[in-house]
């Protein structure tokens, strides 16, 4: 047996589980993977918060936030635990509700474990009413998804490459991470830049003096006989009474994934847009049509928006039986709309 390590990123307004994933390691390219699966997803944050581990205050995640245009890395005051008090809610939940679960189903291996802990994920945790919000995780952030901007695949996937430097000997193999790889004779003995994610040592990029040279795969070297097929003897795995996780991914695998988040992105902002489009259309129809500027409107709907049409309609009415004047600055009408909303709502 092996103890596997839990890596999660939780949005904070939504408590959304970003993305999850079990490993045996414990260090920065196992981080990178699930940060970069959650940007890919679900775009890119304002800004990130960490802990003070010194795998969260590497170099090369504070390039990755830099490169991204993402706000410097927060990390947590030093002797103040409730600063991530949410992920550790988090963590007590996913060991009562998911790893309990996980020690009873026939689970044997790393891959059927984030199997497992995926549709654990999709199905239970992000479709629950949260105690704190009241609202389950992924409504709460479909409510506000127009806001959500993602970053160019290109750009993310430079952003988390590593570099090294090596020089290759005179057959141009040189080593990176245990992996031996090889170059053209043009460059044998000469300094090169590898560029590489260190979860897909595959294929590397070699660049010289600042320019791309070649990928290249890693060296193997054939044996002149057939290698002697060992076999490992197993044990039977005794199958639980009720696999609870084994029917969440069956039923994963049913219904399929969710909504995609770029879908439900492109959905809000054809609704906000709508809306907006419909508070316009209410202006102009009470108001005097030299005073209703779309460009001005549409400035303060996207500071202080967005808002209902009827509750629009509401406010000018009112405001407009009172006897008072059409043609004031717009801007004026819009203020009475915040006002009456915010007074509606209080």
């Amino acid at each position: 047996m092996r103890r596997a390590l839990l890596y999660a990123f939780l949005d904070d307004h939504s408590r959304l589980l970003l993305h999850g994933r079990f490993s045996f390691r414990e260090n920065l390219p196992v981080l990178e993977l699930v940060f970069r699966r959650a940007l890919q997803r679900w775009g890119r944050p304002r800004r990130v918060y960490y802990d003070n581990g010194l795998v969260y205050r590497s170099g090369h995640m504070r390039r990755i936030v830099a490169v991204l245009g993402t706000h410097r890395i927060v990390f947590t005051k030093p002797k103040r635990p409730e600063g991530h008090g949410k992920i550790e809610a988090f963590n007590r939940l996913c060991r009562a509700a998911f790893i309990a679960e996980a020690q009873a189903a026939a689970i044997a291996t790393l891959d059927a474990l984030n199997d497992a802990f995926f549709a654990w994920l999709d199905l239970e945790y992000n479709r629950t009413v949260n105690s704190e919000t009241g609202e389950a995780p992924i409504d709460r952030w479909r409510a506000s998804a127009e806001r959500i901007e993602y970053v160019d695949d290109e750009k993310l996937r430079q952003a988390f490459l590593w570099s090294e430097h090596r020089t290759p000997d005179k057959a141009g193999v040189f080593s990176l991470l245990g992996v031996r790889y090889q170059v053209g004779p043009k460059l044998a003995r000469k300094r090169i830049e590898v560029r590489f994610d260190p979860e897909a040592l595959h294929e590397v990029e070699v660049w010289r003096e600042g320019n791309f040279v070649e990928r290249v795969h890693p060296h193997e070297v054939t044996p002149w006989r057939r290698p002697v097929q060992h076999t490992e003897d197993t044990k039977p795995v005794t199958e639980p009474v009720v696999d609870w996780l084994g029917h969440l991914v069956e039923k994963r695998r049913r219904e399929g994934d969710m909504q995609e988040p770029r879908d439900a992105i492109a959905d809000a902002k054809a609704r906000r847009a709508d809306m907006d489009r419909a508070v316009i259309d209410v202006l102009r129809d009470r108001l005097d049509p030299a005073v209703v500027d779309e460009s001005t409107v549409q400035d303060y709907l996207d500071r202080f928006g967005p808002f209902d049409p009827g509750d629009v309609e509401r406010v000018i009415d009112v405001f407009l039986r009172n006897g008072e004047g059409r043609d004031r600055h717009v801007s004026f009408y819009l203020d009475l709309v915040r006002k009456g909303v915010k007074a509606g709502a209080s």
